[in-house]
């Protein structure tokens, strides 16, 4: 079955990379030769770009841990089967992301871009107390889901492309984007691996509170609920 489902996915890569065959290039600037160092230092010599790849990187951390340990929660703590998962955290956030693109895009050219980036980032930040709150039968987690999927597709198009594009100079935009890939992508890297360090030394955890009895993937999300508060609030 996985295997079949490989070979979709292949197929529509290919597919995917065909349809990127028919764009038309953009003819690149000349621009100078810069060695690595150069690379690295011109971006960091912005005060303005410095602040944005720390935010940039400070949303990676709580995106990737969210990212790959909602999944767990919901197999092991919200038994959920593969179907019920997939739907909730993929095609109901997907599909909410598709539809409010446009809207995400009018909202932007019209209040700026750091105003949705503000908005989008308000409505997630306490999707991950919801989901440690709320039983498994609760018809609250795909209204959640749909939620933070239009919220994300807002904030990957402001922080990921309207901002990186407003604050760089296009002469030498590729060593800024080079610095915000590796700002965030180290972020991504070490977050996962240390929330699971940490998840891993309480996996014998339980706090009973009320009607809920935490655990360690509990506990996990609130500690992103409480990252993103700061987070949003800085």
């Amino acid at each position: 079955m996985y295997s079949f489902i490989f070979a979709v996915a292949a197929v529509f890569g290919l597919i995917d990379i065909l349809m990127y065959w028919r764009i038309p290039n953009v003819p690149p600037l000349q621009e100078e030769r810069l060695r690595i160092w150069e690379v690295i230092g011109r971006p960091l010599r912005n005060p303005s770009f410095r602040r944005f790849l720390l935010y940039a990187a400070s949303n990676s951390v709580s995106g990737s841990v969210i990212g790959a340990f909602i999944w767990l929660y919901a197999f092991d703590v919200m038994q959920y089967s593969k179907f019920t998962s997939n739907l909730y955290l993929v095609v109901i956030a997907s599909f909410a992301t598709i539809l409010t693109a446009r809207w995400g895009g009018s909202l932007a050219d019209r209040f700026g871009n750091r105003a949705v980036l503000r908005l989008t980032s308000g409505v997630i930040v306490f999707s991950p107390l919801l989901w440690a709150l709320s039983p498994p039968e609760s018809y609250l987690l795909p209204f959640l889901a749909a939620l933070v999927g239009g919220a994300c597709g807002g904030i990957n198009m402001t922080l990921g492309m309207n901002l990186m594009f407003a604050m760089t100079p296009r002469a030498s935009r590729p060593a800024y984007v080079a610095m915000a890939s590796l700002a965030t992508g180290v972020a991504g890297f070490a977050a996962p691996i240390l929330a699971g360090a940490a998840t891993q030394a309480l996996s014998g955890v339980r706090i009973p509170f009320g009607p809920w009895e935490f655990g360690n993937l509990h506990l996990l999300l609130f500690a992103v609920c409480l990252y993103r508060i700061g987070h949003t609030i800085w």
